[in-house]
């Protein structure tokens, strides 16, 4: 897969946080997208009514990719707070005009959505990271020295695809 320069991440990140913030609304749930360099959550969600948000942090990763790239933040419990929330997002190539005729092949352009608490995500990451050591230990008869960047495979979230209810109940 060629490597992608840095604004094309930045136009998949964006791209993604725009999503989730739309799908919350169209949900019913107010939504925000946030902006800076500094920010503390890529989207809030809330309800006018109920006093009560979420912040929302969004990872895409393009459909021929089988991982999100999460970062370490993910992986440390005193980060796994009940009103933190992670949409990992899939999206697909756009369809091009007159390519999407039917219902079936216009799914094929949709984007999948990914929801887990903080703790759910921080589970699964160290899972991941021990089977990871575990197999490079076997594989190169010695420990994984570096740092390493945490890696979630698309097939582990797959039981998460689509369950904005947990959203739903935090901000109600």
């Amino acid at each position: 897969m060629p490597r992608t320069t840095q604004e094309q991440k930045s136009l998949l990140g964006m791209a993604g946080e725009f999503l989730v913030a739309a799908e919350l609304n169209r949900r019913g749930i107010h939504a925000a997208v946030t902006y800076g360099s500094s920010k503390s959550a890529d989207v809030y969600a809330f309800q006018m009514d109920a006093n009560r948000s979420a912040r929302i942090e969004v990872k895409s990763t393009p459909s021929g990719s089988k991982k999100w790239l999460v970062g370490h933040k993910a992986t440390l419990p005193e980060n796994w707070r009940p009103n933190v929330f992670y949409v990992l997002v899939l999206l697909p190539p756009p369809a091009v005009r007159d390519s999407a005729k039917t219902n079936e092949v216009r799914g094929l352009h949709a984007p999948r959505f990914f929801v887990l608490t903080s703790a759910e995500l921080g589970h699964l990451l160290l899972e991941e990271h021990t089977r990871y050591l575990e197999g490079y230990r076997l594989r190169h008869k010695k420990e994984f020295a570096a740092k390493g960047v945490p890696q979630l495979p698309i097939k582990l979230a797959e039981i998460h695809e689509d369950r904005w209810e947990k959203i739903e109940k935090a901000t109600r």
